[in-house]
């Protein structure tokens, strides 16, 4: 009968629909059941009330579920390796660029990284940190090209690196918001050369008073690595001699003086303005380092 052709229709339309249900349910529980555990719940549709649908509407809906299917089972590993920027590494978390200025710091810790690299230039994986966290990286001449082969998984980025360093025998320093890459060779000669220059400075400033026989007076004692100079008002008083021609240079603690003894026979006892013994102190031992250095044939070195 000719009213039997709307009923038709709207059956095999409703037909469709439920079968496009019926085919996303079965795949989204498949998908499910191999990439979660047994725990998870599965997706579930539920139909109310339903009222025939057009033949474009349908076409539309049959889309919508077949790309939310799709979206669902998506194996998070693929959708992670398609966001990568080079194959072998990934991070747990890209958007952290800031994290370059909080290297060093106490109790810092990066985001996890993960690397599956094999006979990576180690430069290569420098530059990708500084791409990822904003890190600035130095890398000097000493560093050659090292292959690298490292396989770790959501290891902090920061711990990741100093472990890849270490093997390697290369070593950070930190300067400001730059990090220098060596080697540790390079950098354990270079801390030892500032440990010289540091030990052997000499920029050494001190007021005194100057007893005489007969009165005293104000000045100025400085050591540098050009000798020990005392300038005063009353210029008669004041002189400048090398480090290597002061026959007597000496602190007594007790009586707060220091005592220096020229070659040429004068000798001068200064005391500090206030009292302080300590002053005197300080300013002998830094200077005595320089002078005994000398003796050695070391130059003293100047701030």
């Amino acid at each position: 009968m000719p009213f039997q052709l709307p009923i038709l229709a709207a059956i095999k339309r409703t037909a469709l629909v439920l079968l496009c249900l019926s085919l996303a349910g079965a795949n989204t529980l498949a998908g499910t059941t191999a990439t979660r555990p047994a725990a998870s719940k599965a997706a579930t549709f539920k139909l109310v009330n339903y009222i025939p649908l057009s033949a474009a509407e349908e076409a539309r809906l049959a889309a919508e579920i077949v790309a939310a299917r799709d979206s669902e089972n998506q194996d998070p590993a693929v959708a992670q390796n398609q966001s990568q920027t080079k194959p072998g590494i990934s991070t747990g978390n890209a958007s952290q660029s800031d994290q370059g200025r909080q290297y060093g710091q106490p109790g810092f810790v990066g985001e996890p990284i993960n690397l599956n690299v094999v006979n990576a230039d180690i430069r290569d994986i420098l530059n990708y940190i500084t791409e990822q966290y904003g890190v600035n990286f130095v890398i000097d001449s000493s560093v050659r090209s090292v292959p690298v082969t490292v396989n770790v998984q959501d290891v902090p980025w920061n711990v990741a690196l100093e472990a890849i360093l270490r093997a390697n025998r290369l070593g950070i320093e930190t300067s400001d918001n730059i990090l220098r890459v060596a080697t540790t060779d390079v950098l354990a000669k270079e801390a030892e050369t500032q440990k010289v220059i540091n030990d052997s400075r000499l920029d050494a400033s001190l007021a005194v008073v100057h007893k005489h026989r007969v009165g005293s007076c104000s000045g100025q004692l400085t050591g540098t690595p050009q000798g020990l100079r005392y300038e005063t008002s009353n210029k008669d008083d004041g002189f400048m001699a090398g480090l290597n021609d002061l026959e007597k240079f000496e602190v007594d603690y007790l009586q707060k003086t220091l005592r220096v003894k020229l070659r040429s026979g004068k000798q001068y006892d200064f005391t500090d303005p206030d009292g302080n013994a300590d002053r005197l102190f300080v300013f002998h031992r830094d200077v005595d380092k320089a002078r005994q250095r000398l003796g050695k044939g070391d130059t003293p070195a100047s701030n």
